[in-house]
């Protein structure tokens, strides 16, 4: 082995600088990388976060409005129909669904079409001054006697 000279020195410490050089320029780079993905993560969570509670509020009182839509075509009852008294006179009931508004026709009083003019709230039948109590399906019971029965029952 030969000895060290101070060129071979000076030249050994180029080239570990130039290798710290080239290493310290990966590492720049790769520090400059991570910044931008760290940029684009960032980005990404904004973008997927949760929505505005507005959007929520909406979305909730949209839901429920369409339950409501859907209990009124489907589930409430409804008393519209054709029915007959304990006499066999024939009474056609009309009810709004939506306004609870109800119209009777009968053999002796018809209804204009106009105005309602009989109420059902709940299970509580009022025709002038008739009262009853409906059983949401088939039978609405007189409180002054008789009753009125669903036809096609």
């Amino acid at each position: 082995m030969e000895p060290a000279t101070p060129e071979d020195a000076i030249n050994e410490i180029k080239r570990q600088e130039a290798r710290d050089s080239i290493r310290l320029g990966r590492v720049l780079n790769e520090r400059s990388k991570a910044e931008k993905e760290a940029e684009l993560l960032k980005v990404s969570i904004e973008d997927n976060a949760n929505p505005h509670p507005v959007v929520i509020t909406l979305c909730v009182i949209g839901a429920l409005i369409g339950l409501w839509i859907i209990y009124l075509l489907v589930w409430k009852p409804n008393a519209s129909g054709e029915w007959y008294d304990d006499s066999g006179n024939l009474w056609t009931i009309w009810q709004n669904r939506i306004t609870g508004s109800v119209y009777v026709f009968t053999s002796t009083n018809n209804c204009n079409g106009s105005t309602p003019n009989a109420k059902i709230t709940d299970n509580l039948f009022i025709y002038d001054d008739q009262v009853g109590i409906w059983d949401y399906n088939n039978v609405i019971l007189l409180v002054a006697g008789g009753g009125l029965t669903r036809a096609n029952y």
